[in-house]
C-alpha cells in the first residue's frame, strides 16, 4: 500500500485465498477470482477511538480497512473490486497491482435498511490503472490528496473516510472540471457537510458531461449544459470561500 498511513495502524496480516472467497458467490465467481487473485493482505486498519468510530441508524464506521490485492492482470481489477467492496462491510481502500500496473478502489456504504447487518454500497469507483514504474503526476496527486496527513476532517471515522473517497473522486475526475485540483487545497474539507455538497455537484457535473458527450441536437444538449454551468458555479463557490 502505497497510501501514506502512520504505522500504528499497520496490520500486514496475510488472509488465504481460500478464505477470501464468499461462500455465497456463484460457482463462476468463484473461478473468476480464484484465477485473478494472487495475494490478498490487510496493510492497515484504522481502529480504536483516536479518530471516533461513528455509528446511527446508516452507517456503521468503526474501523477503516487498506487492502493491498496481487492480482495477475490488471483487467480483472473492476469486477474484483465490485465483488468485494460490497463483501467487505467496512469502509475500505482496496489497492489492486500486477507486474506493471496499479490501481485504486473505494466505496460508499451504508446499512441495509431490511437488515442491519448487511450494507449497500451507494456508489464505488476505481481508478484508472497507473504504471508502477514510470511517474505519474495523477497518481502522485491521489496519492497526496488522501494520505493521512492531508486529511482534514478527522471529527469521526465516516468523516474521515468521505473526505478521502471524495478527493480521490475529484483526482480520479480531474478532467471535468479546470480548477479540480485548487479544491483539493481549500478549507472546505474541514467541514464534513461541505465535503458531501461538494461531492454531490462534482458527481453531479461528470454525469452531466457524459449525457453531454452522447448527445447530437442543440436541443438534446441544452439541459445538460444548464446542469453542467450550475454545478461549475457551485465548484467555483467553494474555491473563493477559500
Amino acid at each position: 500500500m502505497n497510501i501514506n498511513i502512520p504505522d500504528e495502524y499497520k496490520v500486514n496480516s496475510k488472509i488465504p485465498i481460500k478464505e477470501f472467497i464468499p461462500k455465497f458467490l456463484k460457482p463462476e465467481q468463484k473461478r473468476r477470482i480464484r484465477n485473478s487473485i494472487r495475494s490478498v493482505i490487510i496493510t492497515h486498519q484504522i481502529a480504536g477511538q483516536k479518530i471516533p468510530s461513528f455509528v446511527d441508524e446508516n452507517n456503521r464506521c468503526e474501523v477503516i480497512q487498506f487492502f493491498d490485492i496481487e492480482i495477475g492482470n490488471m483487467k480483472d481489477a473492476p469486477f474484483v473490486a465490485n465483488i468485494y467492496q460490497a463483501v467487505i462491510k467496512s469502509p475500505c481502500v482496496i489497492h489492486f497491482y500486477d507486474a506493471v500496473s496499479e490501481s485504486y478502489s473505494f466505496g460508499l456504504k451504508r446499512l441495509n435498511r431490511q437488515d442491519e447487518n448487511e450494507i449497500v454500497v451507494e456508489y464505488a469507483f476505481i481508478t484508472k490503472p497507473f504504471s508502477r514504474v514510470l511517474p505519474s503526476s495523477q497518481k502522485d496527486a491521489l496519492l497526496s490528496a488522501i494520505a493521512y496527513e492531508n486529511i482534514r476532517c478527522k471529527v469521526n471515522k465516516l468523516s474521515f473516510y468521505n473526505e478521502m473517497f471524495v478527493k480521490a473522486y475529484v483526482v480520479h475526475n480531474v478532467t471535468a472540471y479546470q480548477k479540480a485540483f485548487q479544491l483539493l487545497n481549500t478549507n472546505l474539507w474541514y467541514d464534513a457537510d461541505k465535503t458531501v455538497a461538494l461531492y454531490s455537484a462534482y458527481k453531479d457535473l461528470v454525469s452531466q458531461k457524459y449525457m453531454l458527450s452522447k448527445s447530437t441536437t442543440q436541443a438534446e444538449k441544452l439541459p445538460y449544459n444548464i446542469k453542467i454551468k450550475q454545478n461549475i458555479e457551485i465548484l467555483n463557490n467553494f474555491l473563493e470561500e477559500k
